[in-house]
């Protein structure tokens, strides 16, 4: 008969697990939240010894099968080092523990390490990733059955609202001056576009249309590597350019450097870009520079959409030259809406005028006598 062993957490809670001698042997279940669980578990190993099926899973660390389950992943390039990214985190805490002894308060432990560390985006792709890779362990017959159920829910705490960093549509002018000459080009035609960094840096000048004055996106620069797809299928558009834009666009032919991958916007040596480096050496001395707090390449994307917004551009307009994939503009409006604040100001303005009338006052000279009420006698 199987032996439950009972274990209080720190927080109070109790856990259950049980210990079976099988042929001279002790075999340990998992930890349950109730007895009849652990129970259930030391049912089905004692069923696994009569069909004559191993009784313990099979001893392999967790490094050592992450590195097993890499090669089983049929995901793009780009992906898969975003795998392996996050996965960092993940071998340096359980990396070298069997991954049939990692439980539930393990993942915890790990789960609140690291959100007093990483942001909640951060953890939840850690928790995403380590939930994979336990699964697959339960499916190739490493481990029994995967912790994760047992965990406790909401382990990551929501992400803070972030302040949406852009520039007034004065300043784009300031920004763009205040950039290296060499690079004057490349941030016009970014203002324009609202393009994602990955997909301005592997522009080529096939993308560029000289009879229709347009810009088509059909590419992604990953890894100093062009990538023949986008974002997402609403990534492949073509955005119109302004007159002025396509003459900047000719002026900076003339001179733009040969490149291997034919870039329209790659370095001085032709290379392309390399978006740490742009970040650290080119776009944050023009923002110390100017004065502002927080301004990513990202930020651009969300100029250029906070001022065509501000300017009454329909949001579908916006959101397909944006390359969402949520046409429907309403991503938009939930994104920035908070931050157009003209737009609130006119629209109060814009009823206001209707509802107020200018020189009246709170009666404007009128009594108006109401009946009064007659009380129900008690009798």
């Amino acid at each position: 008969m199987a032996k439950v062993r009972v274990k209080t957490l720190k927080d109070g809670t109790k856990r259950y697990s049980c210990k079976l001698s099988i042929d001279g042997e002790y075999v340990y279940t998992h930890t349950w939240p109730t007895a009849r669980d652990a129970k259930r578990e030391a049912d089905e190993i004692r069923k696994r010894h009569l069909l004559g099926e191993p009784l313990k899973p099979k001893s392999v660390r967790f490094d050592a099968f992450v590195e097993t389950w890499y090669l089983t992943l049929k995901v793009k390039e780009s992906t898969r080092q975003d795998y392996q990214n996050t996965c960092r985190h993940l071998i340096a805490y359980f990396g070298k523990m069997p991954i049939g002894q990692i439980g539930a308060q393990d993942i915890e432990m790990f789960i609140a390490k690291m959100s007093r560390e990483y942001s909640a985006n951060s953890v939840h792709k850690a928790k995403t990733r380590l939930q994979q890779i336990l699964l697959r362990a339960e499916a190739y017959g490493v481990i029994r059955r995967s912790p994760m159920h047992l965990t406790k829910r909401n382990l990551t705490t929501p992400e803070r609202e972030k302040d949406i960093v852009f520039l007034e549509a004065e300043q784009i002018g300031d920004f763009i001056d205040a950039a290296p000459e060499f690079y004057r080009p490349l941030f016009t035609v970014w203002f324009a576009t609202g393009m994602r960094i990955a997909e301005i840096a592997a522009v080529t000048w096939d993308c560029v249309s000289w009879n229709g004055n347009s810009i088509r996106v059909k590419q992604q620069l990953k890894c100093q590597k062009i990538e023949p797809y986008a974002k997402t299928n609403a990534g492949l558009r073509t955005i119109g350019l302004d007159a002025g834009v396509m003459d900047v666009l000719r002026e900076h032919r003339k001179t733009c450097p040969l490149s291997e991958f034919n870039l329209v916007f790659p370095t001085v040596t032709g290379r392309p870009l390399h978006m740490s480096n742009f970040g650290s050496r080119i776009l944050r001395p023009i923002t110390k520079e100017l004065g502002v707090q927080g301004f990513t390449a990202h930020s651009i994307r969300h100029t250029f959409a906070t001022v065509l917004l501000s300017d009454g551009i329909n949001p579908k307009k916006v959101a397909q030259m944006m390359g969402h994939s949520d046409k429907s503009g309403d991503l938009l409006w939930r994104t920035y809406a908070h931050v157009l604040k003209a737009d609130h100001d006119r629209a109060s303005a814009a009823i206001g005028k209707y509802v107020v009338r200018e020189g009246d006052g709170p009666t404007d000279g009128i009594v108006i006598e109401f009946p009064a009420r007659r009380l129900r006698s008690v009798s």
